[in-house]
């Protein structure tokens, strides 16, 4: 029973140990609502392979969600609300905070409809850009989009569609907070 306090005291000794370096990989999470990220964490310069001896603890649980991955090598951070909060990673007695900012969904697809234009020489044909963002979600956004038209001498485009204007081919393109996508625009005599 003699050894019991030393070990004791050894044991505390070493829950009490803050002569480790711990580091995460990011400075700040900024995402867009939808999205996710990774974060791994480093112990005295080396990248740990499993987290297990660590926690996590967000001051806004209602803007981001956190999760170890599968193989618990990284932490997995999604964002689920706009706003702003900050992540707490512990490991004994060392805690690191990590602000996180989620911003507004992101456009990640976009598509034209329809997705050839075809139609004879004055003409109108409506079309539609549609966006996909980081959270799922499916939106019309014909009228913010930006339309461009390749050659205006065989076709025009404005908010209620392409006009054809002349025999020949050309490409309408849609933009939406940068992200692009064209289509083939075919007039017929």
């Amino acid at each position: 029973m003699r050894f019991a306090v030393p070990a004791l005291a050894l044991l505390l000794g070493a829950c009490f140990d803050d002569t480790r370096t711990i580091e995460v990989d990011v400075d700040e999470v900024r995402l867009p609502m939808g999205a996710g990220a990774e974060i791994g964490v480093w112990v005295d310069g080396h990248e740990l392979g499993r987290l297990d001896a660590f926690s996590w603890v967000v001051d806004r649980p209602e803007l981001v969600s956190i999760a170890f991955t599968s193989d618990h090598a990284h932490v997995r951070v999604i964002g689920r609300a706009e706003g702003h909060t900050m992540l707490h990673l512990g490991y004994r007695t060392t805690v690191i905070d990590v602000p996180a900012t989620i911003l507004a969904p992101a456009v990640v697809g976009l598509s034209v409809e329809p997705s050839i234009v075809a139609a004879p020489v004055g003409t109108m044909v409506p079309v539609r850009a549609l966006a996909t963002y980081t959270t799922g979600d499916t939106r019309d956004v014909s009228a913010t989009a930006v339309w461009v038209i390749d050659d205006p001498s065989i076709a025009t485009v404005d908010q209620a569609g392409v006009r054809g204007m002349a025999a020949g081919s050309t490409t309408l393109h849609a933009i939406v907070d940068g992200t692009q996508q064209t289509t083939t625009v075919t007039i017929a005599p």
